[in-house]
């Protein structure tokens, strides 16, 4: 069976590490990279640093404006498709890449694979929400990483039969790959494990909405701690466009950097006393590796890792913020549980269900 495995983003090449491998015992693979995350940081340093295999087809489209993305990067796809004539696509997540690639291989009466599906936070006005929900409604498999995901699907009336729980990619990679983890654009910073903050920003919903940035830069610069902030491409041109970026740049207790290599960033993550971040893989990450965060959002679809105040929402209220600052400032003993995410096998049993499913087709 051919499958095409299509990806585009950092947190995509992360979950492939293994995924791609074991994708591999039991198929030929054809593995597309979109070229949604272009920069050299987001992009080819990952699959560089975790020893994925070069794509097959490297679509290489990197417009500015979503809309043109979108229909430049679907083109692309239709046309893969016709050349290699793949039995199944799989897909991951809810950025533009599975959104358009989902919707590509559906009107090419080929069957599609949604790995995270069943996320959900129930705010229609995220555009990764709306993703999600229609990459499911046309996927003929669905992996969900734990059964709130199933439960949600079920409450959509999707098949149950179809739905499978297989545990989260992320958590599989921090517990096999734990051996990457090191210091390498962090080395000459003379920082030390629990010594430092970690922030990272990158969501639309923050960079494109100006009340939201401003909120942001005024807390972080109220916090008199060490906070190392490798910046995204994006967040740095909404910092700059906004008249931001120097109430960051000129903090002396704020050290900005271009975006880290995965080995760094998960070394920052498990080794800062806190994190601050709009990202949904970092929340994870670093509640796999023991480390608590400050949700910049109003919401999570990861409503695990609020256990036990582990991670707390700081729901833009300023209030929540600092008392968020103060209780994880007291290094609290705090419990983390990873057993609703998986055992760690996540990749083992998406390559089972998927060449079962050939097998009955």
């Amino acid at each position: 069976m051919k499958l095409m495995l299509i990806v585009g983003v950092r947190p995509h090449f992360v979950k492939i590490t293994i995924l791609l491998r074991k994708l591999e015992d039991y198929f030929d693979v054809v593995l597309v990279h979109t070229g949604q995350h272009y920069d050299y940081n987001l992009s080819d340093v990952f699959f560089n640093d975790l020893q994925i295999r070069k794509p097959d087809y490297h679509i290489g489209i990197s417009n500015n404006q979503a809309g043109e993305q979108l229909l430049a990067i679907g083109q692309e796809i239709a046309k893969l498709i016709n050349k290699e004539k793949p039995e199944f696509v799989l897909v991951i997540g809810d950025s533009n890449t599975p959104f358009i690639a989902a919707q590509t291989a559906f009107h090419s009466n080929v069957p599609v694979g949604h790995i995270e599906a069943g996320v959900r936070n129930f705010d229609d006005d995220m555009v990764e929400e709306i993703n999600r929900v229609f990459i499911d409604n046309i996927s003929a498999v669905h992996f969900a990483q734990t059964y709130t995901e199933i439960s949600n699907l079920e409450n959509e009336g999707i098949k149950s039969e179809n739905i499978h729980c297989v545990g989260d990619l992320l958590l599989e990679v921090i517990l096999k790959k734990q051996s990457i983890l090191k210091q390498q654009a962090l080395k000459g910073l003379n920082i030390e494990s629990k010594g430092f903050i970690l922030l990272t920003v990158h969501r639309k919903e923050n960079t494109d909405n100006v009340d939201n940035l401003r909120w942001i830069v005024d807390c972080v610069n109220r916090i008199d701690e060490r906070i190392i902030f490798p910046m995204h491409p994006r967040t740095k041109n909404a910092l700059q466009q906004n008249n931001l970026f120097e109430k960051i740049t000129t903090n002396k207790n704020i050290t900005v950097m271009n975006p880290l290599s995965y080995p760094d960033i998960l070394w920052a993550q498990k080794n800062s006393r806190y994190v601050i971040t709009d990202s949904n893989g970092v929340q994870r990450e670093s509640y796999f590796l023991h480390t608590p965060s400050i949700i910049l959002r109003n919401s999570t679809e990861v409503l695990g890792t609020l256990k036990n105040s582990c991670s707390i929402l700081a729901k833009y209220d300023t209030g929540i913020f600092q008392s968020s600052i103060d209780f994880f400032g007291n290094c609290p003993e705090l419990v983390f549980d990873s057993s609703e995410f998986g055992d760690g096998n996540t990749s083992q049993y998406i390559a089972e269900i998927l060449y079962q499913f050939h097998e009955q087709r």
